[in-house]
Order: structure tokens, then C-alpha cells, then sequence
């Protein structure tokens, strides 16, 4: 009994022994997979999966999607380059990609523009350019009426071989127009034609004759209503060579916008031999002054606007004599 007593106790204490064993065994796994579980790095993937910088963060979606605070995607280059804050996302690759193109298509297109345009040359002109077809006419009639109470004259203010239509044309902008083709002006149609392409030129001096005009009377001048333009042709176009480089003119329509018709009367008329005797207005209320070369005297001058083929009435009154 004291044997089988012995043995009991002893079975008893091996199986406590057993599990003791057992216990501090499982003990020691336990600890090492712990350890395994939240060793010293613990904090690097929280950031990474939504901890401190993560993409509930403050610094943004993009914090530190890929790894721990100093990841790929994480602190500042995730938050400037892959968008972390909006104002980071505005400047990173996307505002400076952005900002290189803009200013290379704009600087391209807009320094470009200059350099596409430039002046027309003439010599990139055709011949046929400088000898267009008759332009189409506006037949008008410039009636001066004399307003002024006493007798008004017509005609150059200095003796000229040129005969002188009697009144000036100008654009919207004041610049004078060419209304009369003189007896040296070379139409650029014809010194392209070899059976009119001369040059040379004797000035006729016939002269402008000057008119007396009555008080109460009118005294028409007529114009065709086209003007002319003074161009320089290229020289392959002369049909002379030796004539290449002359001013040539173009007969055409006048420009757009409103043209002003200007009429100038003087006072008295200037004869080359002294005093000069008036001559006497018929019925039509005017006359030519025999011997008279040019008008002086106080000038009277009047305007109006042309605005087309017709009769163009101006008035001269005492109120519009110059001093």
C-alpha cells in the first residue's frame, strides 16, 4: 500500500510538472509571436495604411499611400508630386508642365504673328496690277456760288503752265487727293506699251485762265469723279528700260469715307503787265480776265461734302473771306 501510495503521489507530480512545462512553453510562443506583431517598425506601416500621414492625414490623399512616412508616395514629395494637398497638387508636375507649354505655344504664336505679315512690296506685284481697266465714273458738277456781295476770281494764286480744275479734294483724314492728270504725268498703262512707253516730256504751258464771277452768279466746274494715284512699277514692267524708276500714275475711285470739296475765290486778279482790265459777265455771270496769270487779293473759301455723281453746290459768303 505504502508502494502503490508512493507511485500515486509520483504520477501526480510528473503531470503537474507536465503542464507546467506545457504552460511556460506555450508562454514563450506567445511572447515571440507578439514581438513578431508590433516590433519597433509598428509606426511606419500605420502611417501606411492610415495613421499619422496616411490617407486620412492632414497632409492629403497622397501622403504616404505606398509606405511609411518616408515612403515613396509619403511627406513631401507624395503631398507636392502626387497631389497630397491642393495647393501642392496645383504646383507639382501638372502647374510646371502647365506653365512650360503655355509659355512656349503662346510665345511661339505670338512672337510668330509679326514675322507672317509685312508690306506689300511692289515688285511682287503683277504687271497688270499697274494698268487696270478704266475705273467706273461718278460725273459730278462742283457749283461755285458767289454769295459775297462784290465780284470774286477763279484760278491759280501763282502763274502756273499747269491748268488747275479750280478746287481740292481730301480724305477723312485731311490728306489731299490727286484730282487732274497733268501734262507730265505718265500713266503706268502706257510705259508698259511699246508704241507709248516714252518718258520725255515738254510741259505745255497753256495755263488756268482766271475767272471773274458776279455776285448772284454760280460757275460750274465739272469733275469725273475718279482720282489718281501716283505709284512706283517695277522695272521688268517698262517697255523702256531707260524710263524704269518713273513715278506712273493709276486713275481709280476715290477712297471710302467722307471727301471734302474745298473751292478758293480771291478779291482781285494779277496781270504780268500791270493793272488788269476786268471784262464784262454776260448773261451767264462769269468771264475770263484777259491777261490775268494768277488770282490775290482776300481769299474766300467754302466746303462741302461729296457724296457722289450730281451737282455739288458751294456757296461763297462775305463770312468765309480770310484775313
Amino acid at each position: 500500500m505504502f508502494i502503490y501510495a508512493i507511485m500515486r503521489v509520483a504520477s501526480f507530480a510528473l503531470v503537474v510538472l507536465s503542464s507546467s512545462l506545457s504552460i511556460l512553453i506555450l508562454s514563450a510562443c506567445g511572447a515571440s509571436d507578439s514581438h513578431r506583431s508590433s516590433g519597433p517598425d509598428s509606426s511606419a506601416d500605420a502611417s501606411g495604411t492610415g495613421g499619422g500621414s496616411g490617407s486620412g492625414g492632414t497632409t492629403g490623399g497622397g501622403g504616404a499611400a505606398t509606405g511609411g512616412r518616408n515612403g515613396t508616395g509619403g511627406g513631401a514629395s507624395g503631398s507636392t508630386a502626387a497631389g497630397g494637398t491642393s495647393s501642392g497638387g496645383g504646383s507639382g508636375a501638372g502647374g510646371t508642365s502647365s506653365g512650360g507649354s503655355t509659355g512656349a505655344t503662346d510665345g511661339g504664336s505670338t512672337g510668330g504673328s509679326p514675322g507672317d505679315g509685312g508690306t506689300t512690296d511692289a515688285a511682287t506685284l503683277s504687271c497688270s496690277d499697274f494698268a487696270p481697266s478704266a475705273p467706273p465714273t461718278a460725273p459730278t458738277t462742283v457749283r461755285v456760288v458767289n454769295s459775297t456781295g462784290g465780284n470774286v476770281f477763279l484760278g491759280p494764286t501763282t502763274p502756273a503752265c499747269e491748268f488747275q480744275i479750280g478746287f481740292t479734294l481730301e480724305d477723312s483724314g485731311g490728306k489731299p487727293l490727286k484730282i487732274v492728270q497733268n501734262s507730265c504725268d505718265f500713266r503706268c498703262g502706257d510705259l508698259q506699251d511699246p508704241s507709248s512707253s516714252s518718258c520725255t516730256c515738254d510741259p505745255s504751258c497753256t495755263g488756268s485762265p482766271i475767272t471773274l464771277l458776279k455776285d448772284g452768279a454760280h460757275f460750274d466746274l465739272g469733275w469725273p469723279g475718279t482720282v489718281f494715284e501716283i505709284e512706283k512699277m517695277p522695272t521688268k514692267c517698262f517697255a523702256d528700260s531707260t524710263c524704269a524708276g518713273t513715278p506712273c500714275i493709276v486713275e481709280t475711285v476715290p477712297p471710302a469715307g467722307p471727301l471734302t470739296v474745298t473751292v478758293a475765290a480771291y478779291t482781285a486778279p494779277a496781270c504780268s503787265s500791270g493793272p488788269c482790265t476786268l471784262c464784262t459777265p454776260g448773261a451767264t455771270g462769269n468771264c475770263t480776265v484777259f491777261g490775268a496769270t494768277n488770282v490775290t487779293g482776300t481769299k474766300i473759301e467754302a466746303s462741302a461734302v461729296w457724296a457722289g455723281s450730281g451737282i455739288l453746290e458751294i456757296t461763297l459768303t462775305k463770312g468765309d473771306a480770310g484775313p
